[in-house]
């Protein structure tokens, strides 16, 4: 049997994971405004307690002009300096070399890659900003001695046309790898 998840929903991005002991009704409250996703996994349940943070990384290639796939991590702490630990050893980044940028986009995180590079909001040094870390966020990650790689028209024109995709409204339905399935759960009341 396959193992499974259940997380709440925050608009359009994964929410907090409930953990496999908890029981909704007791341990966990939801309203019936909530909205829940059941998670297919591929292994089993990594996150084993409400200390743990589940994160999702995807790294930035400027020197490529490419993204990685969305991985997902669970960090033990919530701060940023065990985020990009966890990430140093992932990609053998040196630590010290690794910027973040928090995505605000929705689920599956895609951002424009022509806009990726000249964003503001890259963080450097992880003890000079704090950010609270929340199941389902997504962050970009760059190695910071990596220079900006030069783009032939031709390339410039293929991402842009990408990149306008990305742009635009965004589908209810998505098709991309990840398994979710949307329940509604009623619960009466006794």
């Amino acid at each position: 049997m396959e193992q499974i998840r259940l997380r709440r929903k925050n608009v359009k991005r994964p929410g907090n994971i409930f953990l496999n002991n908890e029981i909704i009704g007791s341990d966990v409250f939801i309203n019936s405004n909530s909205d829940l996703c059941v998670e297919i996994l591929d292994e089993p349940e990594r996150k084993t307690s409400k200390l743990q943070t589940s994160i999702y990384i995807r790294h930035w290639m400027p020197d490529l002009y490419e993204i990685g796939e969305l991985e997902e991590i669970i960090i033990d702490d919530n701060s940023i300096d065990s985020l990009i630990s966890q990430i140093s050893k992932r990609s053998g980044i040196q630590k010290q070399n690794i910027e973040v940028l928090k995505c605000l986009r929705d689920f599956p995180f895609k951002m424009p890659i022509l806009d990726i590079q000249r964003n503001q909001s890259w963080k450097e040094d992880s003890y000079q900003w704090i950010e609270k870390l929340d199941d389902g966020v997504c962050f970009y990650y760059r190695d910071k001695t990596l220079r900006l790689g030069e783009l032939s028209a031709e390339k410039k024109m293929e991402i842009e046309k990408e990149d306008n995709l990305i742009s635009r409204p965004v589908p209810t339905t998505y098709s991309f790898g990840k398994k979710e399935i949307g329940i509604r759960i009623h619960v009466e009341n006794s």
